[in-house]
């Protein structure tokens, strides 16, 4: 081994793989989206999936190292290529031998395992690899005294989706807790693979599908409301700094108005942060690129590709009640997600027309995902503990009106990304959600995020007691609904970006 930084050993292993299926194939719908995001923008490094795996105590070194090797075997997408032809035609090139470096690190201290995984994640992650020559997938082991203790997988979102990110940890786990002379048994047979997923894309009926998701994006696209940006469009280039909220008070909330009103989860959080956002920039109205994972067929269950394409959807929070807001914004969600199979090359053809006819291109830099599994997703609908009122315990935001443990911390998703100007998403962490908000702070400064962030959990916890007209000044209650105590719904409008705090 070579030592690199101190207080931990480097090494690289070559791992070859040979006589597998192979060829040349049309790139498919999700990985031509994705190359063109990627290409179109350049950021660095947001377009790629990361994982950090336990491994069991007693695998050793060569354990993993033939695990990574199986999984590379099974899925043509983490050994895969691509070509761009002239004209803008983009390949997928699957190859049947080759080789993937695998990164070795052991630190000094074992109390330093999960920090050097982590910093290795940080490593992969801090620029988009090279799809033309190198394999989207960077794998590596951190090791003590021979034993595997961590493998550290991260992935180009152009040949990976959410979902089959957990289909691919899923199959590591397996395959590590195997032993290792009966790992050829414990995955089921190789699932559908890329090369036939662009095979099938071809087809009439694709082309159908293709033809009626595209018409869906025109009429969204052309009855779109402007931007909600009241800036204009000399900002812009700024970091993209994202805040996150953890909060059991939000949790709660949800809970309640799953178990009370049967409100749908994703529907809901898109409709508080909608809300505290219109009020922010004085908007009634704003469209929100939507990722679809596409996973409606059982068949495509354990594919690991990108199936992943986005849709669209307007939110309209000027009228009616929140609850009302929340089952238009999920009709909206369910019919949007029927539309997100295309192929990206007819709906790029399809923008100039729009954009002559609206006399402005259309606002496609503000985004909504909810980044939860499909399990974390559900709820039971059981209620639990009783929201705390807004103002009944001291919280961290500057007016002191959230919940007791209500925190927002801070990362810099990039010094700059022309396809971002606001994501909103919705993760998972432990047994509660974790809502992020993130924005080019020339448009929105962090201040401003955090306080529409602090205004979200008000709004959610306010509702959980009683709905709340949207068209009335404050938001006032429904007459008649359940009644509890009052706090200010919305956040301060933003006043332009700050500085130094907002610098990258």
């Amino acid at each position: 081994m070579t030592t690199g930084r101190p207080g931990i050993r480097h090494s690289t292993v070559r791992l070859y793989f040979t006589g597998l299926p192979g060829g040349t194939y049309e790139a498919t719908w999700g990985q031509r989206e994705m190359w063109r995001t990627i290409a179109t923008h350049r950021p660095a490094g947001f377009y790629q999936l990361s994982q950090i795996i336990p491994v069991p105590a007693d695998r050793t070194l060569d354990d993993v190292l033939e695990v990574v090797r199986r999984l590379v075997g099974r899925h043509e997408s983490l050994r895969t290529t691509f070509v761009r032809h002239p004209g803008g035609r983009l390949s997928q090139v699957v190859h049947a031998e080759g080789s993937l470096p695998v990164h070795v690190r052991e630190p000094a201290a074992a109390d330093r395992e999960r920090e050097t995984a982590e910093s290795l994640v940080d490593t992969f992650m801090a620029d988009e690899p090279l799809l033309d020559r190198d394999f989207a997938l960077r794998a590596a082991v951190v090791t003590r005294e021979g034993l595997g203790r961590y493998l550290v997988l991260v992935c180009s979102h152009v040949v990976l989706d959410g979902h089959s990110e957990r289909v691919l940890s899923g199959e590591a786990k397996a395959l590590l807790a195997a032993d290792p002379a009966a790992r050829d048994g414990c995955l089921p047979a190789n699932p559908h693979q890329p090369s036939g997923q662009a095979l099938a894309e071809t087809s009439a009926r694709s082309r159908r599908t293709s033809a009626r998701s595209v018409a869906y994006w025109r009429s969204v696209l052309l009855g779109a409301p402007e931007s909600p940006f009241p800036y204009g469009p000399a900002r812009g280039g700024g970091p993209v700094w994202c805040g996150r909220l953890s909060s059991a008070s939000v949790a709660a909330a949800e809970r309640e108005l799953a178990r009370s009103e049967g409100l749908s989860s994703g529907a809901l959080y898109l409709s508080a942060v909608s809300r505290v956002l219109l009020r922010a920039f004085g908007r009634t109205a704003m469209m929100y690129r939507v990722p679809v994972s596409n996973r409606f067929d059982p068949a495509v269950d354990g594919y690991v590709g990108n199936l992943s394409q986005h849709t669209v959807v307007t939110v309209d929070a000027s009228t009616g009640t929140f609850y009302e807001l929340v089952r238009r914004v999920e009709r909206d969600l369910l019919r949007a997600c029927v539309h997100a199979r295309y192929d990206p090359e007819e709906l790029a053809g399809a923008l100039p027309g729009i954009e002559a006819r609206r006399g402005a291109a259309p606002e496609l830099a503000c985004l909504f995902n909810d980044l939860r599994s499909p399990e974390a997703k559900r709820r039971d609908g059981a209620p639990g503990r009783e929201p705390p009122a807004p103002g009944a315990a001291a919280g961290v935001s500057p007016e002191g009106a959230d919940g007791p443990d209500s925190q927002v911390t801070w990362s810099l998703l990039h010094a700059r990304n022309s396809d971002i100007k606001l994501h909103a998403r919705v993760a998972q962490s432990g047994d509660r959600p974790v809502v992020d908000i993130a924005a080019d702070v020339s448009y929105l400064p962090r201040r401003a995020i955090a306080d529409c962030l602090f205004a979200v959990e008000r709004l959610l916890v306010r509702a959980a007691r009683a709905d709340i007209r949207l068209d009335a000044p404050g938001g006032s209650r429904v007459p008649g609904a359940r009644q509890g105590p009052e706090a200010p719904e919305g956040p301060p409008a933003p006043q332009g970006p700050e500085a130094p705090e907002d610098g990258a």
